[in-house]
């Protein structure tokens, strides 16, 4: 019988979250993911298979990207706290039987929220959350694709330890059909022993050519895990493995699983979820609140009406505006 065994552990810094995955039994995720494996005909060992999933594995890389698109988020809320600038140029013509003046005016505008019901600041407290969030999603794709892994292996070194059982239980049988072969010339035994004897060795034949079976769909099953295109040739090694982690198995069975609270990805996603709905439902209670917001403007204008030159229009007509804007929700 395999056990396997993995604990996941997080440390929040300034920087983010740091991912530091304990090896427990023989399962180490501490390795380059850039690791490549393009040997042909080698026996791949379980180490190698993870590590291989994790550097491939496409679901992996689209958690990545979202990592990426929450950053972006962020971005976007950080940028809600920015002034907004405005400015353009309005040029105009009248037709008809009256003066037609040719009209051009410009100006530039900055406004400012001072005060939305705290919205702003809790839609980046929602994107800080979000990033956690998706980094906490991304650790345990990880981890369950590690997992999968870990079992499609340990599948076929179940089958193949099967089969070697069976081959060895037909290796005495054959010898037990040779014992029975002389002993039924000598007249010892009679025929039908022989014939028995015979019809379990077609029998464990039969099986043999099962279990060879399971053993290959458990490879092909397990490359096209690993994206191996080349699956004819796939194998893993077979032989040398300590899968039992003694300080694991010795532990209480309610430290491991208040181990398991604290540190396994599915709480911390759940966590997280859970706050993220509670900004959602803060952001949302802001509309009732009324905003403050400054503003302040420069404009001015030109028109061909006026006997003055084009530069002391500009420097005559202009003119600032400035305030405080309350909106109230009705």
């Amino acid at each position: 019988m395999y056990h396997l065994c993995n604990t996941f552990m997080f440390t929040e810094t300034n920087l983010g979250i740091q991912t530091i995955m304990k090896k427990l039994g023989i399962l180490l995720f501490l390795l380059s993911l850039g690791f490549q494996i393009t040997a042909q005909n080698k026996q791949w060992t379980l180490e190698e298979c993870v590590v291989y999933a994790l550097s491939n594995n496409i679901s992996i890389k689209q958690s990545t990207l979202n990592i990426e698109l929450a950053e972006i988020e962020k971005s976007d809320a950080i940028g809600n706290f920015l002034p907004s600038i405005n400015a353009g140029p309005t040029i105009s013509e009248n037709t008809g039987l009256s003066f037609n003046p040719i009209n051009l005016a410009g100006g530039i505008s900055v406004g400012y929220t001072l005060f939305d019901g705290l919205r702003n600041y809790r839609q980046l407290q929602r994107a800080e959350i979000s990033k956690l969030a998706s980094q906490y999603r991304l650790v345990k794709m990880r981890d369950d694709i590690a997992l999968f892994v870990a079992n499609g292996y340990l599948q076929v070194l179940l089958n193949k330890a099967n089969l070697k059982v069976i081959e060895i239980q037909n290796a005495v049988t054959l010898e037990q059909i040779d014992r029975v072969y002389e002993l039924v010339d000598a007249g010892v035994l009679p025929k039908g022993d022989l014939l028995e004897i015979k019809a379990t060795d077609a029998r464990e034949k039969q099986n043999i050519a099962v279990q060879e079976n399971a053993v290959r769909i458990s490879l092909i099953s397990l490359a096209q895990l690993l994206l191996v295109k080349d699956y004819e040739t796939f194998d893993i090694e077979d032989e040398g493995f300590d899968l039992v982690d003694p300080g694991i198995s010795t532990n209480p069975v309610s430290d491991i699983i208040a181990t398991a609270k604290e540190n396994r990805t599915e709480v911390k996603i759940a966590e997280k979820n859970l706050e993220l709905a509670s900004k959602d439902l803060q952001i949302a209670k802001a509309s009732y609140y009324p905003s403050v917001s400054a503003f302040f403007g420069y404009d001015t204008r030109y028109t061909d009406l006026n006997p003055l030159d084009f530069s002391t229009q500009l420097y005559q007509n202009d003119g600032i505006n400035y305030g405080l804007r309350l909106n109230i929700p009705v």
